[in-house]
């Protein structure tokens, strides 16, 4: 007899992955509860079990009582915040919510290698893969070394940034010390204001206060399409991948609008040595640069759910239905979503008109009338709309700039 497994879905920022990840959870057999600010679009979603409140002052307290109340067989991360808050818990947490977290994404060590951008591209040479030269850099005369070297265009990246922020492209070698001295620099406050009152996160206020400086490393820049991946792991087994090329982006380094599934043996076997690598479990994205040839060239990690990973693509590429599959003990199947080589245009983006849709297919959440209102209703002030510049990019222009993590990040 099938069980439905109980998942608790912690998300901070107010993107719509998270949301989508729950409607579709929902829909495949699965209950769910959120721990969220009241504000939060997830409670939006139609189906869900329980909510629980996401304090702004009190993220870790607010985390530990939701866990206890809701009891859940998996924790689920819906960003980079909520990821860095459970990430705290595990190192004193009480031995069954350490074990819980263990089983939810990995061992420990495992979500340390995740938090570094240099760390990780170590782990995925030694895991075989084909990764840009790159590493930590810690002066700028490090750097100066470094791109002597390799060269230039190149990209700076600080460690614990997402949704494209934080990186920097290098187009010549002599912008280097300068580009480096402003990213390793302790945050401006007025960056750190915008940052709490915009997001709630308080990374760059607490690094203004104790003056503490970025992690930066350099990568090397990689020409071709960007594309990204989204796997369910479990024990550092994939069950399930998704793979796109992504088609256009909000922004350069910035969230995706149009993507095009695609079924890339080199994007999978990436997840699966990764996943092995690292002893993962959960969900987790990959971001590459794919060549014509079919290589990929793999950029960094996101240790949470990307907005494809409710992609239903057929057998072996539903992360979802392999996550539901797995605790429940019955084989899950959904309809396929969405056919391979189709351009579909992601939600919540497509209700605002920053893409054109005209002949792409539509990620729209069936079933989810409120949840659909809840994003149309606040413009682009949710799920990562916001425009950086008056149009949106494609993701093949410029090919110099490819290698930054232009992906679903978001």
């Amino acid at each position: 007899m099938a069980i439905r497994p109980k998942l608790l879905i912690a998300t901070w920022l107010h993107w719509a992955s998270s949301a989508r990840l729950a409607a579709e959870l929902t829909a495949a057999g699965a209950d769910v509860a959120v721990v969220c600010p009241a504000s939060h679009p997830i409670r939006s979603v139609t189906g869900l079990l329980e909510q629980h409140r996401y304090g702004i002052l009190t993220p870790r307290r607010s985390l530990m009582r939701a866990i206890d109340r809701s009891m859940p067989d998996l924790v689920i991360a819906g960003d980079d915040i909520a990821l860095r808050h459970l990430r705290s818990l595990s190192s004193d947490a009480r031995p069954e919510i350490a074990a819980l977290l263990e089983r939810s994404f990995g061992p420990p060590e495992s979500l340390d290698i995740v938090a570094s951008r240099s760390r990780f591209s170590a782990a995925a040479r030694a895991a075989g893969l084909d990764v840009p030269e790159g590493g930590e850099v810690t002066s700028g005369a490090d750097l100066e070394a470094w791109l002597r070297r390799f060269g230039a265009p190149a990209y700076l990246k600080i460690d614990g940034s997402f949704g494209g922020e934080g990186v920097t492209l290098l187009r010549d070698a002599a912008d280097g010390p300068e580009a480096f001295a402003a990213m390793h620099r302790p945050p401006r406050l007025l960056d750190a204001a915008l940052q709490a009152v915009t997001s709630r996160v308080f990374s760059k206020a607490f690094a203004w206060l104790g003056r503490t400086r970025s992690v930066v490393s350099v990568q090397a820049s990689v020409v071709g399409q960007p594309g990204n991946c989204c796997a369910f792991a479990w024990r550092g087994e994939v069950l399930g991948v998704v793979s796109v090329a992504v088609t256009r982006t909000l922004h350069p380094n910035g969230v995706a609008t149009l993507v095009r599934p695609v079924d890339s043996p080199a994007m999978h076997d990436a997840a699966v040595r990764i996943a092995r690598e690292l002893k993962l479990s959960g969900f987790f994205g990959l971001d590459f640069i794919l060549e014509p040839s079919g290589r990929a060239w793999v950029l960094e990690l996101n240790g949470r759910p990307t907005p494809i990973c409710h992609f239903a693509l057929g057998a072996g590429r539903d992360p979802v239905a392999a996550l539901v599959s797995r605790l429940s003990g019955a084989q899950t199947e959904r309809r396929v979503a969405f056919p391979t080589d189709a351009t579909v245009a992601l939600f919540p983006h497509y209700l605002h008109r920053l893409d054109s849709v005209a002949g792409d297919l539509v990620d729209r959440p069936d079933g989810q009338p409120a949840l659909v209102r809840a994003f149309a209703r606040h413009g682009t002030a949710w799920g990562g709309c916001k425009q950086a510049s008056t149009r949106t990019v494609m993701a093949r222009e410029p090919p110099e700039r490819s290698s930054g993590g232009l992906s679903p990040a978001r």
